[in-house]
């Protein structure tokens, strides 16, 4: 029987690509640098990194962004976990830099990594940035907060 990390799971949000051929239901033309032009859908899938499984998917049409309804998501993955098992953080690749999931993460007083595109805005913010917390000899954390 598999049991739960003491310290919590890490929950990955991802999101993939499946090209598509034919006339399946749902599929869209949408980014596919690899066949511009061609149909796909865009599924969103939230993995228990630890346990190596997909706790919850949305086979989702082709056309969606990554971040498409992820807030929503994320609280339907995690009332499919069970009661005893906990969120140590929730990781996402820039994809998923979207208001609705930062303001439900912290709602939730979720620990979350997020990946932000470096925009000008983000780096003029993070210049300002006075306080840093060293992680180790290599790596500090600062925390800025701007409109995403």
């Amino acid at each position: 029987m598999f049991s739960a990390p003491a310290a919590g799971f890490s929950l990955d949000l991802d999101s993939t690509i499946f090209q598509r051929s034919g006339h399946q239901e749902g599929a869209a033309k949408g980014y596919n640098p690899p066949r511009p032009g061609r149909k796909r859908h865009h599924p969103l899938l939230a993995v228990l990194a630890e346990a190596q499984c997909i706790l919850h998917g949305w086979l989702r049409s082709g056309n969606t962004s990554a971040s498409r309804g992820v807030a929503e998501f994320l609280k339907e993955a995690l009332t499919l976990m069970p009661t005893a098992w906990k969120i140590r953080t929730v990781r996402a690749d820039s994809g998923f830099f979207a208001e609705p999931l930062l303001e439900y993460l912290e709602s939730r007083l979720l620990a979350y990594v997020i990946v932000a595109r470096m925009s000008v805005n983000i780096k003029r913010h993070a210049r300002a940035v006075c306080h840093w917390t060293p992680i180790d000899e290599i790596y500090a954390v600062g925390e800025l907060r701007t409109a995403v």
